[in-house]
């Protein structure tokens, strides 16, 4: 089980790496990561119970949404309930060490972290928000 959430959280850093850009205005260059990261690596398979479904920007809010679904052994909510402290360090060190998502740290923008249930896509295992510095 803690080598299934050590493999999320190393795939979510990978991710998290690889967001950043040149000169438009920020807002623009988060829409445009989103949308082509997107469309050139989704869905992805990240690890043995992950797979990225999709990265969002939403301009109105400024929050760069990382949408994912949990398979196997951890499409769970029991387990995820049980986890979420683990699971919310994890995920908020990430967050904090990515160098990619820096400059939007920076300038207070959303981050948010979605996983759903391949066996019920509908329900949200777990959701993880994180602001600014």
């Amino acid at each position: 089980m803690k080598k299934s959430f050590i493999m999320i959280f190393a795939a979510t850093l990978m991710l998290q790496v690889s967001f950043s850009s040149c000169q438009a205005s920020l807002d623009d260059q988060a829409e445009k990561e989103a949308r082509e990261y997107t469309r050139k690596n989704c869905p992805m398979v990240m690890g043995p119970n992950q797979r990225i479904d999709s990265m969002t920007f939403d301009r109105k809010t400024r929050t760069i949404s990382y949408c994912y679904t949990l398979f196997g052994e951890i499409d769970d909510p029991t387990i995820m309930a049980q986890n979420k402290e683990q699971f919310d360090d994890m995920l908020y060190k990430g967050y904090k060490n990515a160098l990619g998502l820096k400059k939007y740290r920076e300038k207070n923008y959303t981050v948010r972290y979605i996983y759903h249930s391949a066996q019920n896509p509908e329900q949200l295992l777990y959701v993880a928000t994180f602001k600014g510095e």
